[in-house]
């Protein structure tokens, strides 16, 4: 309730500028009721008129020319996310997909796309190894062919101009890259990457229809983040704002690493060095998901716990997203082990590179890094001085019959689909049991804690509660802060400000 009425407070939400109606924007906003309304509101007069009332759940609405086509809902615990269909035309919402918000998101909405009945989204056939952008029919929901697929990469985002025409796929390679539909945007990219040093993310967020302004949001490893105004004609390049105001001579400086691992396969990680980059303690940080992955980009977790002069490393281990499917899959069922393996390969990576020192190794992550932050300390107590696990899931079994019980529909396909990827309890129980932290709290020697959203939708609270209680049994040494009226790791600044405060006081008593 707390999180809905900030919400409100901020009505922020534009949902459509209206290009051609200069006068209005549509905004989405709370009823009194808790149902989210949609109105063309007068940017001069601030009058509102409701143009479309939402389900109960209702989140967000994606429109054509002002009429809402694709609806986004929630069920009341938040642990559901449903889209809906509606051609121009309609009267009725239909289903396309409903699915766990623990899940990978694999739909998304990219822009009209120009095509009369047709919308651009980001989709994967369960056949196809990459996740692509392309049309889908909004009577029929087919989706038509992918629009410039790259093999092994799922993209990463569409790219439409300000009316909705498609202009070229993102993926994330060395940086932030386009396979551009219109051959004459390849140019201006390049240029801006140079002018950028080629070690930024230069991302397009508008563009003009006459393809001659672009608005492009830049970032990077040591830059926090500034929004640019570029003129194509003029060769013009304005700054219009920091996201932050941060001094980058005081920043770490990141690089990307090749590790290659125990069983002859290599992975990608990213490597971010203190300021000065002396040799010293290092923090693993496993990304969550786990079907997705981290990039070289701007990170303030990072970059505060390099500020202590830290090294901080962030593998992409196999079973992480963005690589395709079958990167993906290599992770499924393999849970504190192969996924938990390539993590500790990269650690001894890159102390070997870097010269570290392996007696001053510390481990963290939230959702399913925090799984695999208290998982190796279960593993290598012998490496892990510290670990910290936010918003986790530590006890695989429990974790799979609340998926079931959640999982409302006749064929529980939504619990099939975590059972294919973290493994059948039927016929897996034992190794389940050896890949849950909670069940191997005896093994644990480092000081752990862990953090949790009291109403977290998508990692339970009473797993990191259950975690707790392990530990204390076992006579360990742990600490369980609970966060009232936050979620799944959505702190505001206040609390991640003082919850940073307390990883690094933990860090440094390990380290000591």
């Amino acid at each position: 309730q707390r999180n809905r009425m900030r919400g409100t407070f901020d009505m922020g939400r534009i949902i459509d500028l209206l290009p051609n109606d200069p006068e209005n924007v549509l905004m989405g906003a709370w009823e009194t009721d808790g149902v989210m309304a949609l109105h063309r509101v007068n940017i001069n007069t601030g009058s509102a008129t409701r143009i479309e009332r939402g389900g109960a759940g209702t989140w967000t609405w994606y429109t054509v020319d002002g009429v809402p086509v694709l609806r986004e809902d929630y069920n009341s615990t938040g642990s559901m996310r449903s889209i809906l269909v509606r051609a121009p035309g309609e009267t009725e919402w239909r289903l396309v997909r409903r699915s766990p918000v623990r899940d990978t998101r694999e739909f998304e909405w990219v822009g009209s796309g120009g095509t009369p009945g047709k919308v651009l989204v980001i989709s994967r056939y369960d056949t196809e190894d990459v996740q692509s952008v392309r049309e889908m029919d909004l009577t029929t929901t087919a989706l038509g062919p992918p629009l410039n697929p790259r093999a092994g990469q799922d993209v990463m985002g569409g790219l439409t101009d300000s009316a909705g025409n498609y202009l070229g796929a993102a993926y994330y390679g060395e940086r932030l890259e386009y396979e551009f539909a219109e051959p004459a945007l390849v140019p201006h990219h390049r240029a801006l990457n140079r002018f950028f040093d080629n070690s930024c993310d230069v991302a397009f967020t508008d563009v003009d229809q006459a393809r001659n302004r672009f608005i492009a949001y830049v970032n990077g490893p040591n830059e926090p983040g500034a929004w640019f105004f570029y003129d194509k004609d003029a060769r013009a390049i304005v700054n219009l704002g920091q996201a932050r105001e941060l001094d980058p001579v005081r920043l770490g400086a990141g690089e990307r690493l090749q590790v290659p691992t125990r069983d002859g396969a290599t992975i990608e990680a990213y490597l971010t060095a203190p300021p000065g980059g002396a040799p010293g303690p290092l923090v693993v940080l496993p990304h969550g998901g786990p079907e997705v992955r981290d990039y070289a980009s701007w990170d303030r977790q990072v970059q505060v716990l390099a500020a202590q002069g830290w090294w901080v490393l962030r593998p992409n281990f196999r079973g992480s997203g963005g690589y395709g499917q079958a990167f993906a899959q290599q992770g499924w069922t393999r849970w504190g082990t192969l996924m938990q393996d390539d993590v500790e390969d990269a650690v001894a990576h890159a102390i070997a590179l870097k010269g570290l020192n392996p007696s001053k190794v510390g481990i963290m992550g939230t959702s399913y890094g925090g799984y695999a932050a208290l998982m190796g300390a279960v593993k290598r107590p012998d490496l892990y001085k510290a670990a910290i696990g936010i918003c986790g899931l530590y006890d695989l079994p429990d974790v799979l019959a609340q998926v079931e019980r959640d999982d409302d529909l006749n064929d529980k396909p939504y619990y099939q689909r975590w059972v294919r990827r973290m493994g059948d309890r039927a016929t897996m129980g034992p190794a389940l049991e050896a890949a849950s932290p909670r069940r191997r709290a005896a093994e644990v020697s480092c000081p752990i804690l862990l953090v949790h959203g009291v109403d977290d939708p998508i990692a339970p609270l009473m797993q990191s509660r259950r975690m707790r209680d392990a530990l204390r049994s076992a006579r360990k040494t742990v600490e369980l802060i609970e966060i009232e009226d936050f979620g799944h790791a959505d702190w505001e600044d206040a609390q991640e400000q003082e919850l940073m405060t307390r990883y690094v006081a933990l860090f440094r008593r390990a380290f000591a």
